[in-house]
């Protein structure tokens, strides 16, 4: 197998992980009022002006929260789903993203992430981004993405998957 197809695999993969209770090994980024964020990365600009970011937010507290929002220090950012359409994938926007309370949601390759465009300059692997999350209950939740590979990024959120 390819690396190319290997990382469709581990994509599609990842898609299927979101919604799980399981919380993640590393310590998190960031925490506030039950919700903790984990897994931070935002692989290298494919293009020069658009990238993706990836993270994971746990609700370990009594209440769901919604999020609303997401500002960066890199340009535009914008949450998106992956959905099937017409026998094809496609980004489509999502003005939220609810977490029940005990629900983890995972933002992936192939599934939930947020969109940066208008890149005020491309992001260059060993950088970091500030990022800020808005959310319905809880308000504001900031946090530095590091900036990787998009091959360490896929590594870095599912090990198990290139495990050899």
């Amino acid at each position: 197998m390819n690396s190319t197809t290997k990382l469709l695999v581990a994509g599609v993969s990842l898609s299927l992980a979101c919604g799980t209770d399981t919380l993640p090994a590393d310590p998190p980024v960031a925490v506030k009022g039950g919700l903790e964020i984990y897994h931070a990365y935002a692989p290298a600009s494919p293009a020069p002006d658009v990238a993706s970011l990836y993270f994971t937010i746990a609700n370990a507290g009594q209440l769901p929260d919604t999020l609303t929002a997401v500002r960066t220090s890199a340009g535009m950012a914008m949450l998106h789903d992956m959905v099937m359409e017409g026998g094809l994938s496609k980004m489509q926007h999502v003005p939220t993203i609810a977490i029940a309370a005990g629900d983890t949601l995972r933002l992936v390759p192939g599934s939930y992430h947020v969109m940066l465009s208008q890149l005020a300059r491309p992001l260059e692997v060993g950088n970091t981004i500030s990022v800020t999350l808005q959310f319905a209950r809880i308000g504001e939740l900031a946090f530095d993405a590091i900036v990787l590979t998009y091959t360490e990024v896929v590594e870095r959120l599912d090990p198990e998957q290139h495990q050899q």
